[in-house]
């Protein structure tokens, strides 16, 4: 959400985006999708790496935005 609510809002085309950010414009439009879209680390890095954002200031802003409730860094161990 955070990407389209703030990187994805300047009226270029989703293929501009997609050619800004160093992914296939398919990315973009998953990403500009009301559902959203869980995107995989390594699509993350290259769209931060282009947009000039370390990844671990990405999930500052995303902290910062949405609180710390959000990003959820707790690990669910079972027992098998």
């Amino acid at each position: 959400m955070y990407i389209n609510e703030e990187w994805l809002n300047d009226g270029k085309s989703i293929r501009e985006y997609g050619r800004f950010f160093g992914v296939n414009y398919h990315i973009i439009e998953k990403i500009m999708d009301k559902d959203g879209y869980n995107i995989p680390l390594s699509t993350l890095s290259i769209i931060c790496f282009n947009k000039g954002v370390k990844i671990s200031d990405f999930f500052k802003l995303i902290e910062n935005k949405y609180g710390s409730d959000v990003l959820n860094d707790e690990f669910i161990t079972t027992n098998s």
